[in-house]
């Protein structure tokens, strides 16, 4: 029965995926014919740093809450939980804004006022990490159609709205950085209206009762994600400032394609082995040992199709941005190949997460950033094709250390009689 509604559930959430994403793919195709190369590469460097922050201020605790609020026997009622995430992530935003002003004025180029430019970032932020914390509000009750048709009304607004925009004459890269976590958030907030009635208790919102076991997650799980994203972000930063807007917008076929294929992998384990309550599972179970074949059958059939399918790229390019944006393809499929060991090596990092082991959850991803910052370094010259080398590279790195930490926890599991 648990197997059925899991996979009823990971069904909807799929589907509600990919109709976001085909929306996604259609907003993409006329930003990219109305701005070009340069445009696009702007919007993808100002929405990586807007994502990359959401991440701290509400990745976390979005985790925290799909976690928390299926756990069988939890601490605290679902109000202080729900109440707790929140007074957190307002006060890692608190934090976290003076830091994105210094990453605006040092690698974003400047296109129209600082103030104008802060301040649309920082509506983007809001929206982006406000997304995360209903996401996460409905995965952790279980509410997979409500997210699903949240989702694609937010990416079907998105689109009309840009559309209009467009045929209007509007070509403010800003606009359409603020327009998809603007478009989400709302929709998301009607349909979580009456739940989050019930849920948010003002004096929860201050005092945080819940902070020890919510923190225990989203501490770690912040830290942890804010490693991916600053990955793509410190790439794209370098592309730009040696290469121009153009190089990063050549780069943006090759990470559309990653956001594809992780939204589709992000949406099934969050509804299923990120539910997974691990804690007293037993050392090299039976859905361990699944678990294991997962974690390698990912990058290697992944690694395989991708290599398989590179003449079609230059194609697919076209198709979805425009023909200028050809010469990208041969970043493609490195980019999609760290994509694909990435997906393995956060299957074993679930794990650590549900065992309130996190903190170990750093270690792969501190390994990755500074395996692609030592690729660049050491690279002669810095070419679109190098980045992308060094984005594979880095995720190499990350699934190698992750499986050999989650190979010594199963060994420590076993010494200790199986759960402990």
């Amino acid at each position: 029965m648990a197997f059925r509604q899991a996979l009823a559930r990971s069904s909807q959430m799929v589907s509600g995926t990919l109709g976001n994403l085909l929306f996604q793919l259609i907003r993409n195709k006329l930003i990219a014919l109305a701005l070009g190369p340069a445009g696009v590469g702007w919007i993808a460097l100002v929405n990586n740093l807007v994502e990359t922050t959401a991440t701290v201020t509400g990745g976390g605790v979005s985790d925290a809450l799909n976690r928390e609020l299926a756990r069988k026997r939890p601490a605290y009622t679902q109000g202080q939980i729900v109440s707790t995430t929140l007074g957190i992530s307002l006060l890692l935003m608190a934090l976290a804004l003076p830091a994105v002003a210094v990453a605006l004025a040092w690698i974003v180029p400047q296109r129209l006022d600082f103030a104008v430019l802060a301040l649309g970032v920082t509506v983007a932020i809001a929206g982006a990490t406000g997304w995360r914390i209903i996401a996460g509000l409905f995965l952790g009750l279980g509410l997979a159609r409500t997210m699903a048709l949240a989702t694609l009304a937010g990416a079907a607004a998105n689109l009309a709205l840009t559309a209009m925009l467009l045929s209007l004459g509007v070509t403010e890269p800003l606009i359409f950085v603020m327009l998809s976590p603007l478009c989400v958030i709302i929709c998301g907030l009607i349909a979580a209206r009456s739940r989050l009635a019930g849920l948010i208790e003002s004096a929860a919102i201050r005092v945080m009762p819940a902070k020890g076991p919510v923190m225990i997650i989203a501490l770690p799980v912040s830290i942890g994600l804010l490693l991916d994203p600053l990955i793509a972000l410190y790439l794209r930063s370098v592309v730009g400032l040696q290469l121009g807007e153009v190089a990063i917008g050549l780069l943006q076929p090759g990470f559309l394609f990653v956001l594809l294929a992780a939204s589709i992998f992000n949406t099934v384990a969050g509804i299923t082995v990120v539910r997974w309550d691990q804690s007293e599972e037993r050392a090299f179970s039976r859905d361990y040992a699944l678990l294991l074949l997962a974690a390698f059958l990912l990058p290697i059939v992944g690694i395989g199709l991708i290599w398989l399918l590179q003449p079609i790229y230059p194609l697919l390019i076209s198709l979805l941005f425009a023909d200028e944006f050809r010469s990208g393809a041969i970043a493609v499929p490195w980019l999609l190949a760290g994509e694909a060991l990435r997906m393995g090596g956060a299957l074993f990092l679930f794990t650590f997460l549900s065992r309130q082991l996190g903190y170990l959850t750093i270690l792969p991803r501190v390994l990755g950033l500074a395996t692609a910052i030592a690729m660049i370094e050491m690279s002669p010259q810095l070419t679109i094709e190098v980045a992308a080398r060094s984005y594979a590279a880095a995720f190499a790195a990350n699934f190698a250390l992750s499986l050999i930490l989650w190979l010594g926890l199963q060994l420590r599991l076993y010494g200790n009689g199986g759960t402990n």
